[in-house]
Order: C-alpha cells, then structure tokens, then sequence
C-alpha cells in the first residue's frame, strides 16, 4: 500500500512540473497564458489553438494524452520542452511556418498568431540585416586591402623602374669605359708601331743601340743610342 501511494505521489509530482513547463513554454513562445492543470499534449481534436512540435523519435510520445505518459516520459518531456527541442505552435501554422490560415481562431488567438509571425518576421529582418552587415564589412575590409596590394604594387613599379634607370647608367657607363680602354690601347699601338718605324731609319743610317746593362731584366726597352 505505501509503495502505490508513493507512486502515485511522484506520479502527480512528475505531471505537475511536465505541465508547468509545458505552460512556460506557451507563454514565452506564443505569448499566451494557459493554467498547468489546463495544458495539454495531445490537442488535435480539441479547440486549443496550439500545438506541440518536435523530433520524428517523439512523435509516438506528442501522439498521447499527459494522463497516459510513464513517470520517465514525464521527465523527459518536461526536460526537452525546457531545451526547446519540443515546443509550441499554433495550429494555424501547422505546415506552414510562415503562417496560414487563422479565421477558425478567436481573436485574441488571432492577435497573438499575427504578432508570433510578425516576431518571427522581425528576427529574421534583423538576422539579415546583421548578415548584410557582415558583408559589408568584410567587402569593406577586402577593398582596405586591395587598396594596400595596390599601393604595394605601385611602389614595386616605382622601385623597378629605378633599378633599370641604374642598371642602364651603369650600362652606359660600362660602355664608355669600353670606349676609352679602346682608344688608349689603339694609342698605345700607334705608338709602338711608331717607334718601330723610327728605329729603323736609324738603323739604317748606321746609328747603333747599345744595350745599357743598369736596363736587363727590365720590362722596358733594353736599349739607348750611341754615335761612336
């Protein structure tokens, strides 16, 4: 006898706190007050203007009365309604979440159906506009650095094109010290060719040249001239 009064009182514990969960969750969804003992689960054939959404696996679950449920299905009821994976919504929404027809409802049903969809309507408008937002500063953002890889790219122009003004001055300059190394070597062999020709003739006016020996060994000419 103790053992079925103890049941029975964790039962009516355990279906009380389902139901006044399950009424929180009507009032802060829909924004309609429903007393505890007035909730129910199962509402497709009654007048309530709500019902309860959820998983596939809780379907066998949704599809009973609260008076039906075992003490475990009790707590994990009110358990998942608190996470919102089980919620509320109205029946004028059933299969259209964006709204439906709503002439069967009472007014004040009417009134809370228009303002749910219209809240649903406004955080939408405010999540795409934080999206849109989003973009805008990442577009923002995108052309802030393609102006700098643009700067950078400039610059890098700039610096190419003074490096060839240096390398071409260095290449100019290269070349006019080709130029003269030329020139001077062209002297030089005019001049050797020149004094060639020039000992010659005296040689052949019977001038001699007498090798100085203060000169051997050097890199110069070994000779002087003599008249005797």
């Amino acid at each position: 006898m103790g053992c079925n009064k103890t049941f029975s009182q964790n039962r009516s514990k355990a279906k009380q706190e389902c139901r006044e969960q399950m009424s929180q969750s009507l009032q802060k969804a829909l924004g309609i007050s429903v007393d505890p003992d007035r909730v129910r689960l199962k509402t497709d054939k009654t007048d309530d203007p709500y019902y309860w959404d959820g998983p596939d696996d809780w379907a066998d679950v949704l599809s009973e009365n609260l008076s039906t449920l075992s003490n475990a299905n009790l707590e994990s009821l009110k358990d998942i309604v608190n996470k919102g994976i089980i919620h509320p919504r109205w029946k004028s929404q059933r299969g259209n979440l964006t709204g439906g027809d709503n002439t069967d409802l009472p007014y004040e049903f009417k009134m809370k159906d228009l303002q749910s969809i219209n809240g649903k309507q406004q955080e939408e408008i405010a999540r795409l506009r934080e999206q849109c937002g989003d973009a805008a500063k990442r577009i923002s953002e995108g052309e802030k650095r393609e102006n700098e890889l643009q700067n950078n790219v400039e610059k890098l122009i700039q610096e190419k094109e003074q490096f060839e003004k240096q390398v071409s001055y260095m290449q100019d300059g290269l070349r006019q010290a080709q130029i003269t190394t030329e020139h001077y070597r062209m002297c030089n062999v005019e001049c050797y060719s020149r004094a060639a020709e020039m000992l010659k003739v005296i040689d052949s006016s019977g001038l001699g040249r007498v090798q100085d020996p203060a000169f051997q060994g050097d890199t110069g000419d070994p000779f002087y001239f003599s008249n005797s």
